[in-house]
């Protein structure tokens, strides 16, 4: 969630923005790594304006935005261009507006003498805390356009991760859209004149279409508190889900549900040790990429196994030893880190699991949409048919005694 500060700098400027973070706790490490010492007012604050908290695609910044960015800033700074000269010309070229502003803010920056990553710590709700360690590292080794293109290679395949599980269940939410839009339509348009019908002939309905006309009688009689029991109910959901104890039940749930469980625990587990893989290339030591990659998780539990992990590395333990303690990391994974470990390679051992679990995930979501499908599909068919049939079967007899007269 995001959370408005005003803070002092080094410089003795106050500077006011927004963070994104899970808790205030974790918004205030964030700022305090981003270089803000002294950080005056944080409170929460809606993310942006209506257009950008709801219509993100369209007029914030998206990741996209980002990856293009990085991989034109990679270019220019190769082609000899000073890092001011390209953000300035970056600035003239982006036709996004939010990006746009996000670069004029550090054009401003960089003519104030800070560095490349000291600009983007500026903006943390576009430029992650992971992203500045990578291109600070770069800018110390002298080679700014190998961070800017490892930050957008590994944006661009967590991009499209999400794409692939998105693709993958819009077909069964597409169904049971359709499916509640063929029930309401049949309810509204079909239910009424035939109820009457029903009525004024005094027929002697079968038991499913008896069934209907009470569900339906109920519905139309209490409407308006249903629809308010409903509104009550969500917002109670949310307001719950918002707090310390219900973003752990959510958590639970994400990483415990049968079928998507499973995809969700393999997907954090591989962005962890693809952004642990890249931040020790980049030079960082372990303990470091630990605070840092628990940030980049959502889940609060596996959240929480990291900065265990992160706090019995710096008392001296081994990354794979902590990991096989905890119940969090599968064996395989902790067998491949410890090969690394031994080998003297744990970027690349933590590469291989990262890509490990990416063709997991593909594997399992296809698995679990072609299992999905057949079971919507037939759900649907099944209600819509119970829907049909308790309408049509008394018109039947409607027919059958007229034709008998």
């Amino acid at each position: 969630m995001p959370y408005a500060f005003r803070a002092y700098t080094e410089d003795r400027k106050v500077v006011e923005g927004v963070v994104d973070a899970v808790s205030e706790e974790a918004a205030e490490q964030s700022l305090y790594q981003s270089g803000y010492r002294n950080v005056l007012t944080l409170k929460e604050r809606p993310a942006g304006t209506f257009a950008e908290r709801y219509l993100p695609t369209l007029v914030g910044v998206r990741r996209q935005d980002v990856i293009d960015f990085s991989r034109e800033m990679a270019t220019l700074v190769r082609s000899g261009i000073t890092v001011l000269s390209a953000l300035e010309l970056l600035q003239s070229q982006v036709r996004r507006a939010a990006m746009r502003t996000v670069i004029a803010g550090m054009v401003r920056q960089i003519g104030d003498g800070r560095s490349f990553s000291e600009a983007a710590a500026r903006y943390p709700d576009v430029f992650s805390d992971t992203y500045c360690r990578v291109v600070y590292a770069a800018e110390r080794a002298g080679n700014l356009e190998a961070g800017l293109n490892q930050m957008a290679a590994y944006l661009e395949r967590q991009m499209a991760l999400s794409r692939k599980v998105v693709s993958a269940l819009t077909y069964p939410a597409l169904v049971v859209g359709m499916a509640i839009i063929i029930v309401i339509v049949l309810m509204i348009v079909a239910m009424p004149p035939l109820v009457s019908l029903f009525a004024a002939l005094d027929l002697a309905l079968p038991v499913q279409t008896r069934t209907l006309i009470s569900v339906y009688d109920f519905i139309v009689t209490y409407r308006l508190q249903l629809i308010a029991a409903v509104l009550l109910l969500a917002a109670a959901l949310v307001g719950f889900f918002r707090l310390p104890a219900g973003r752990m039940v959510m958590s639970r749930l994400a990483i415990g549900f049968p079928g998507i469980g499973p995809v969700n625990r393999e997907r954090y587990l591989e962005r962890f040790c693809r952004s642990a893989a890249m931040l020790l290339r980049a030079g960082l030591r372990l303990p470091e990429i630990m605070s840092v990659v628990s940030q980049t998780v959502p889940n609060l539990l596996v959240r929480r196994s990291l900065d265990t992990v992160g706090r019995e590395i710096i008392q001296g333990q081994s990354l794979s030893r902590v990991m096989a303690a905890d119940g969090m990391f599968p064996p395989m994974m902790v067998g491949m880190v410890a090969v690394g470990e031994k080998t003297g390679d744990l970027e690349g051992a933590l590469e291989n699991v990262a890509d490990y679990y990416e063709r997991s995930v593909d594997h399992k979501v296809a698995r679990l949409v072609a299992l999905v499908e057949p079971v919507m599909t037939i759900a649907v068919g099944l209600v819509v048919a119970f829907i049909v049939m308790s309408l049509i079967s008394p018109l039947y007899s409607v027919l059958r005694s007229i034709s008998a007269r």
